[in-house]
């Protein structure tokens, strides 16, 4: 495997996983200050895993200042706009005019239902996290491609 999408994806599990502690998961779409926090973690761990695994040596650091900075700059501003926006989570109530948020509480629901509910939230939460998952990954791809060809 190559160690560009090695690099991204490890920055990536990073950022939105490892120092993403869950108030910021969910202030981040309400706060501002929250989100432009969460999204200057990403960024970072996005930059020094891709020192880390090689992708980015100190010649590059030192020669291509500018391209690296336009990809931060980008990794943060899409990043930011994703989960700002809630933009997948906005899709998905849009297209199956539902919202995740509607299956948290359960309790008022008969067991059978539960159950048809459990089946139906499982799909759209793992549905919801290859989409926006998927989008941060493609995005920082398609931007390290564009400007490092």
């Amino acid at each position: 495997m190559d160690n560009t999408l090695i690099a991204i994806l490890f920055g990536h599990y990073l950022g939105d996983y490892l120092f993403q502690p869950r108030h910021m998961a969910r202030r981040k779409i309400y706060s501002p200050w929250v989100c432009v926090m969460h999204c200057a973690i990403y960024t970072a761990c996005t930059v020094l895993s891709l020192i880390l695994w090689d992708v980015w040596t100190l010649s590059t650091l030192n020669t291509r200042t500018q391209e690296i900075l336009i990809f931060s700059a980008f990794v943060f501003g899409s990043h930011y706009l994703i989960d700002k926006t809630s933009f997948f989570r906005s899709w998905m109530k849009f297209v199956l005019g539902e919202d995740l948020a509607d299956y948290i509480n359960l309790e008022t629901r008969s067991k059978k239902s539960d159950r048809i509910n459990v089946v139906r939230n499982t799909f759209n939460t793992i549905t919801y996290v290859v989409l926006d998952n998927g989008a941060h990954i493609f995005l920082s791809l398609l931007m390290l491609e564009v400007l490092f060809g």
